[in-house]
C-alpha cells in the first residue's frame, strides 16, 4: 500500500536517504496516511496527530524560520550602527582635554560617542544570540537518531549575552573603595604609559578586526564570543595604558577583592505569554518576601534545559506507541511523521521552550548585575576624585619640600630625605589613581554593554514566547521575511527609501525601538559634522598619518608597521578595515551610488542596481518591492505563493530544485533535492511549470516522479539565445489584472530580463539556498 505514495518508500527513511523525501507541512502526512490505512483508521490516527498538537508544530516551524529571518534583519542594522559608530568615534578620536593625574578626558561630542558605541556593540551580541539560537533549532538534523547543534547542548552559558553578565558577577576585579583614589578597585594587568578613557579606534588592531567581521556578517560565535573577555588594554572600546613598575605588579597581585553583596532577582514565570511587548515583565532586582540569590536562580535546574519536564517530541511517540493498533500500522505512522519533516517540527517546539528558558536566565543576570553597576562609581566621577587627590597632593609635596634641610658643601644628604618621600608618596598615589580609573572605565564598559544588551533581549524572549503561544493555541501568523538585506538605513548618508521585504506582528519594535532612534540621531547628529569636517579641514592629522594617505606614502608605510593598510582601488589611498569595505572607501562608495552605479562589484550590470535604495541586488544583497524583486530560500518562496497567490509559478531546475550543475543530467541519489520546492510542486503541482536550459527533459521528469512530484508539471526547455520570458508569460490574460507570476531563478541575468523586469505582473524571486 505505501508504494501508492508518490516518490521514496516511507517505510525506507534513514539518515542518509531523509533529504530525498519532500516535507514541511501536515497535508503531505494526511496524504499519505490516507493513501495507505483504511479510511476509519486514518481518521483516528489523524485525530490523535491532531490532539497532539503536531498540525500547530509545523506552524510554529514555519514562525520560527521566518523569526530568524527577520533577526537577522535586526541585526545588520546593529552591525551598520556599529560600524559607523566605530567610524564616527575614530575620527572625533582627539576631542579630549589633558587633565592633573595624567589622564585625559574625553569631550562631551566624544564620551556621548563611546558610551553609544559600547551600548550598541551590546546589542550587536544580544541580536546575534537571538539570531543565533532560532538558527540553532531551525538546523535541527531531520532524522532524530542525528546528534543536535552543539549551540543547543550548553545553554544559557554558550550565549554571548550570558558570558557578558557572568564577567560582571564575578566580582574579581573589584573592591568597594571607602574613599576614592584610596583603595584599590580593580587589578587588571595594565602596561603602557598613560590611561586615556575616551576611545582611540583607529590604533586598535582588535577593534578593526570587529568590523571587518561586522561588515561581512560573519556568523562565527567566536568572533562575538571573544569580546566578551575584557581586553585588559582596552575599556569602553579606549585604551588604558599604565606606566609598568614592579609595585604596580605588587600592588596588583597583593590586592584581595572584597566580596561583593549578594545580588538577588525575583524567579521568571518562563511560560508566561505576553500579548503586546508593552505587558514584557522584567524580573526585578529585589523582593520583600521571595529573595533569591541571582547565582542560584541562573545556575539551578531548568525545566526544560534540564529534561525535568517531558518533551512534546517524546510525548507524541509515546502516545504513537501506546495505540491499540498493529505494529505496522504504529511504525508507518511514525516513519511518515518522520518523513514528512513532522518529528524535527516536535523537536523545535521543544528547543524553542529551551530557548525561552536561556534567554529569561540570561535576561535575569543582566538585569541584576546592571541594577549593581548603576551605583558604582563612572569614570567621570573617578576623574573628578582623581583630580582633586592630585591638587592636595601636589601642595603636600611642595610643602614638604620647602623643609627639606640644607647640606653642607661636600656632606651627604640623609639616606631617606623628605624629598624621597615625596617623590615615592606621588609614584604611589599615580598608581592607585591609574588602578580606580581602570577599575571605573571597566565598570562603564560593561555598564553599557549590559545597557545596550537588554532590550533586544527582552523582545526575543517576548516574541519567542508569543511564537509559543502561536503553536500552543493557534492564531494568526506572526512574522514573514525574505532574505533580502533592504537597505542598510543606519549608515550615515544612508536611504531608508525601499526597507528589507518583511511583515512582522504589531508592537515589533525590531530596529526601531527607543535605543535604536537615539543611535541613529547620535549618526545623523555627528556624522554630519564629520562630513563637514571633511569637507573644510580635510582628515585629521591622527588618520591621515595611517589611513588617508596614498599607499607610497612615508606616512603610510610607517603605519604599515602597526596595523594592516588597505587600498580603496578607486582613489589609491591607504585606509585601515574601518574605512573600506569590498575594496572600496567610503567616500568613494557614497559617489559610486549617487552615479547610479555598484561601488563593490566591477561586473556588475546597470540592470543589477535598483534605482529605487541605490542598492546593487547581488553586491548588497538587496530586494526591494518597487522593483517586485526579492531574494530567498525555498521557504522564502513558500511564503511568496501563501501571500500572493500568483497564478503561475516558474521555477528553473538547475541549482534551484536540483542540486545540480547547469546542463548536468540529474540522477536520483546523486544529486540533492530542494525539499521546500519540492513540497511546493507536490501541493500546487497544477500552478507550477518548470523552466530550465538543462536540455536533459526526460531525465529531470523522471528525477521529479522518484522524489513525488506529480507527473503533469510541464518542463520546458529553453536554448540561448531565447529568453525564458516566453515561457513565463505564456497564456497570461492582459485584460485580467489580477493574474500573477511568480519566476524563481539562481541567476540575476535571467531576472532581470528587460521583458520580465517591465512586467508588472511578475515578482521575481533570485533563489539562495542557506542564505539564512
Amino acid at each position: 500500500a505505501c508504494k501508492l505514495i508518490p516518490g521514496p518508500h516511507v517505510l525506507e527513511v534513514k539518515p542518509e536517504n531523509i533529504g530525498n523525501y519532500c516535507c514541511g507541512s501536515f497535508d503531505l502526512i494526511e496524504r499519505d496516511v490516507a493513501a495507505v490505512l483504511s479510511p476509519g483508521l486514518a481518521n483516528e490516527a489523524l485525530a490523535l496527530l491532531r490532539s497532539l498538537g503536531l498540525p500547530e508544530a509545523f506552524q510554529m516551524r514555519e514562525e520560527l524560520v521566518n523569526y530568524k529571518k527577520v533577526l537577522l534583519h535586526v541585526h545588520q542594522q546593529s552591525s551598520e550602527m556599529e560600524v559607523s559608530l566605530n567610524q564616527l568615534t575614530a575620527f572625533f578620536r582627539d576631542d579630549r582635554e589633558r587633565c592633573a593625574g595624567g589622564f585625559s578626558k574625553p569631550t562631551a561630542r566624544l564620551g556621548e560617542l563611546s558610551d553609544v558605541r559600547t551600548q550598541c556593540k551590546g546589542r550587536c551580541k544580544a541580536t546575534y544570540d537571538a539570531r543565533l539560537l532560532g538558527k540553532h533549532i531551525c538546523n535541527l538534523p531531520r532524522h532524530p537518531s542525528k546528534p543536535r547543534p552543539s549551540g543547543l547542548e550548553g545553554l544559557p552559558q554558550s550565549l554571548g549575552t550570558w558570558a557578558i553578565g557572568a564577567a560582571a558577577l564575578k566580582g574579581t576585579e573589584a573592591t568597594t573603595p571607602t574613599t576614592p583614589a584610596t583603595q584599590l578597585i580593580g587589578a587588571a594587568a595594565l602596561k603602557g604609559t598613560e590611561i586615556t578613557f575616551n576611545t582611540d579606534h583607529s590604533n586598535n588592531k582588535n577593534h578593526s578586526n570587529d568590523n571587518n567581521n561586522n561588515n561581512k556578517n560573519s556568523s562565527k560565535k567566536s568572533n562575538h564570543s571573544n569580546d566578551n573577555e575584557h581586553n585588559s588594554r582596552t575599556c569602553d572600546g579606549g585604551k588604558l595604558k599604565v606606566a609598568p613598575t614592579t609595585s604596580t605588579t605588587a600592588a596588583i597581585s597583593e590586592a584581595t577583592p572584597i566580596e561583593l553583596a549578594p545580588i538577588h532577582a525575583t524567579p521568571i514565570d518562563v511560560t508566561a505569554t505576553q500579548a503586546q511587548p508593552a505587558d514584557i515583565t522584567h524580573p526585578t532586582t529585589s523582593s520583600a518576601t521571595a529573595e533569591t540569590d541571582l547565582a542560584n536562580e541562573c545556575s539551578r535546574p531548568l525545566q526544560y534545559l534540564q529534561g525535568q519536564s517531558e518533551s512534546v517530541h517524546a510525548k507524541v511517540v509515546r502516545e504513537i506507541s501506546s495505540q491499540a493498533w498493529p505494529e505496522h500500522v504504529r511504525e508507518f505512522l511514525r516513519l511518515v511523521v518522520v518523513s514528512r519533516g513532522g518529528d524535527k517540527a516536535l523537536r523545535m517546539r521543544d528547543e524553542l521552550r529551551r530557548a525561552i528558558e536561556a534567554l529569561a536566565a540570561t535576561l535575569a543576570q543582566a538585569e541584576a548585575r546592571l541594577a549593581q553597576a548603576e551605583t558604582s562609581t563612572c569614570p567621570r566621577e573617578a576623574a573628578l576624585a582623581i583630580e582633586a587627590e592630585a591638587e592636595v597632593q601636589s601642595q603636600n609635596n611642595n610643602n614638604n619640600l620647602s623643609l627639606i634641610p640644607l647640606t653642607e658643601k661636600g656632606a651627604s644628604p640623609p639616606k631617606e630625605s623628605p624629598q624621597e618621600d615625596a617623590e615615592a608618596d606621588a609614584a604611589d598615589g599615580t598608581q592607585r589613581r591609574r588602578l580606580l580609573m581602570a577599575a571605573a572605565m571597566l565598570r562603564q564598559r560593561r555598564t553599557n554593554l549590559l545597557t545596550g544588551c537588554m532590550p533586544p533581549l527582552r523582545e526575543s524572549l517576548h516574541w519567542m514566547r508569543a511564537i509559543e503561544e502561536v503553536a500552543s493555541s493557534g492564531g494568526s501568523r506572526l512574522f514573514v521575511a525574505g532574505d533580502g538585506r533592504g537597505v542598510p538605513a543606519t549608515r550615515y548618508g544612508a536611504r531608508p527609501e525601499a526597507p528589507p521585504a518583511m511583515c512582522t506582528p504589531s508592537g515589533f519594535q525590531g530596529g526601531a525601538g527607543p535605543e535604536d532612534l537615539r543611535f541613529k540621531r547620535v549618526l545623523l547628529q555627528y556624522g554630519q559634522q564629520m562630513r563637514h569636517s571633511l569637507a573644510t579641514h580635510g582628515w585629521p592629522e591622527h588618520l591621515v598619518s595611517r589611513l588617508g594617505a596614498s599607499e607610497d606614502s612615508s606616512a603610510s608605510a610607517s603605519a604599515s608597521a602597526h596595523a594592516k593598510v588597505k587600498t580603496c582601488r578607486d582613489c589609491q589611498r591607504g585606509f585601515s578595515a574601518l574605512w573600506v569595505h569590498g575594496g572600496v572607501c567610503v567616500e568613494c562608495q557614497e559617489t559610486a551610488r549617487s552615479e547610479g552605479r555598484c561601488p563593490f562589484g566591477v561586473n556588475c550590470k546597470a540592470s543589477w542596481f535598483c534605482k529605487h535604495a541605490l542598492r546593487c541586488f547581488i553586491c548588497d544583497a538587496h530586494a526591494c518591492d518597487e522593483c517586485r524583486f526579492s531574494r530567498g530560500d525555498g521557504e522564502h518562496v513558500l511564503n511568496c505563493v501563501a501571500s500572493q497567490r500568483p497564478t503561475r509559478i516558474a521555477l528553473d531546475f538547475d541549482r534551484t530544485i536540483a542540486m545540480t550543475r547547469t546542463g548536468a543530467a540529474p540522477e536520483f541519489g546523486k544529486h540533492g533535492v530542494d525539499t521546500e520546492l519540492l513540497s511546493l510542486l507536490c501541493l500546487h503541482g497544477p500552478r507550477c511549470v518548470i523552466v530550465t536550459r538543462n536540455s536533459h527533459r526526460e531525465e529531470i521528469r523522471a528525477f521529479l516522479a522518484a522524489h513525488g512530484s506529480p507527473a503533469d508539471v510541464p518542463v520546458h526547455v529553453v536554448k540561448r539565445p531565447a529568453s525564458k520570458a516566453e515561457h513565463v508569460l505564456a497564456g497570461l490574460s492582459t485584460e485580467d489584472g489580477e493574474e500573477r507570476v511568480l519566476f524563481v531563478d539562481d541567476s540575476i541575468a535571467e531576472l532581470v530580463d528587460p521583458a520580465l523586469a517591465a512586467d508588472e505582473r511578475v515578482h521575481r524571486i533570485l533563489f539562495v539556498r542557506g542564505l539564512l
